[in-house]
């Protein structure tokens, strides 16, 4: 099936409403959501890379840079797999 329609906040609604609340505590499983993951991530790096490719939208030369730059970023996802981050 193809899920990739469905918002992950969905989800993490169902997740948290049905696994019992002292055993999400006592393990760590709880659901961020997209806004406070966006918190996180764009001053980290997502709001500089905004600003360059606003700098770059006309340069193809700068354009470039920029996409190798990109492809070259690695996010650790502490939610191991499961498809928020």
């Amino acid at each position: 099936m193809d899920w990739s329609g469905v918002n992950p906040d969905i989800f993490g609604t169902i997740f948290q409403g049905i696994v019992d609340e002292t055993r999400r505590d006592e393990n760590g499983m709880d659901y961020t959501s997209v806004p406070n993951i966006l918190k996180v991530i764009n001053p980290l790096f997502m709001d500089e890379l905004h600003e360059e490719f606003d700098k770059a939208f006309d340069d193809q030369n700068r354009l470039f840079k920029l996409w190798g730059r990109i492809s070259k970023i690695k996010v650790f996802d502490p939610a191991c797999g499961s498809g928020n981050f």
